[in-house]
């Protein structure tokens, strides 16, 4: 059986502190399919945002409950949770 020693390290670039690591020259590519599932979770939470907030006005002026009642703030509420996370799903991923 043949040994060899692991590769070396190479040394990080300058301006660098020499205990960090540096990143491993790993491919960064577009897997084929990431942009249609994040375009799929924005229309997901687009949709459930606007029915929760369509439910939150129909308990309030249709079927007339109190707006700081629960059958409309937890609907209100659900509808503010979905569209925070829609403007999540806008912004640019790091």
């Amino acid at each position: 059986m043949i040994q060899t020693s692991p590769p070396e390290r190479p040394d990080p670039p300058e301006g660098r502190i020499k205990w960090v690591r540096a990143r491993l020259p790993f491919e960064t590519g577009e897997t084929p399919f990431k942009s249609a599932a994040r375009q799929g979770g924005m229309f997901f939470y687009a949709v459930l945002m606007v029915g929760f907030a369509g439910l939150a006005l129909y308990m309030a002026f249709i079927e007339r409950h109190l707006p700081t009642g629960p059958y409309v703030m937890a609907p209100a509420v659900g509808a503010a949770w979905f569209a925070v996370r829609f403007v999540m799903q806008l912004r640019p991923r790091i």
